[in-house]
């Protein structure tokens, strides 16, 4: 089960990063900051996205859209913002 979680995590990553990927939208930043506080931290304390690397960030992402029962549409939401937080921190912006 938890290689079936994996390639998913993964294949999420490879599919936000296809040609032509839109930038996520202030609303659905907002979205996604808002289900982080409500959702995540709802049972556990706000993990630093930047402290993983890839394949290990992915397999939680697939891990815990499962364990909080996120829709895909919320998934993405989130997903949208916590890349936002770990791209600005690789480029050494705030989080």
């Amino acid at each position: 089960m938890s290689r079936v979680l994996h390639i998913i995590g993964i294949a999420t990553a490879f599919a936000s990063l296809s040609a032509g990927a839109a930038e996520p939208s202030t609303a659905e930043l907002a979205t996604g900051a808002k289900l982080n506080r409500a959702k995540c931290a709802k049972c556990h304390k706000l993990h630093d996205p930047a402290a993983y690397d890839t394949e290990a960030w992915n397999g939680w992402m697939a891990k815990m859209k499962q364990k909080a029962r996120l829709t895909d549409g919320e998934y993405a939401s989130l997903r949208a913002y916590l890349d936002s937080q770990r791209a600005a921190a690789a480029r050494g912006g705030t989080k």
